[in-house]
């Protein structure tokens, strides 16, 4: 198994090289619906690369792929909705901090936002 470090590092150099990366920020899925802490993986190598990072919001997957379960149930349980959210340009004064905290603010205002809908049933 690789370690954390070495992923990193094969990473930047595949975006560096103009290869597109994907990444579940929290590392796993909610429970609760809420997200959880993000890891720093994805930030580090935005801005070591200076690459746009593209929050995107997935939402109605819990009903689809329970906890617990491998893969898709293959029962039409519902919908999945895909939001793209605007890009976060990495500029020279952020820190892989500030990366990460500005993405969780996009993601858990539309996520918040979402759980208020759905209580009240829209």
């Amino acid at each position: 198994r690789k370690s954390g470090k070495g992923v990193i590092q094969k990473c930047i150099e595949n975006v560096e090289k103009g290869v597109s990366v994907f990444f579940f920020p929290e590392g796993t899925r909610t429970r609760t619906g809420k997200l959880s802490e993000f890891k720093a993986g994805a930030f580090k190598i935005a801005h070591s690369t200076a690459v746009p990072i593209v929050p995107i919001s997935i939402e109605g997957t819990s009903a689809l792929m329970p906890m617990g379960k491998s893969f898709w149930l293959g029962e039409d349980k519902g919908q999945i909705l895909v939001t793209v959210h605007d890009w976060i340009v990495p500029s020279k004064q952020d820190s892989v901090e500030s990366l990460k905290l500005d993405t969780f603010e996009v993601l858990n205002n539309h996520n918040e936002a979402s759980l208020a809908r759905r209580s009240e049933g829209v």
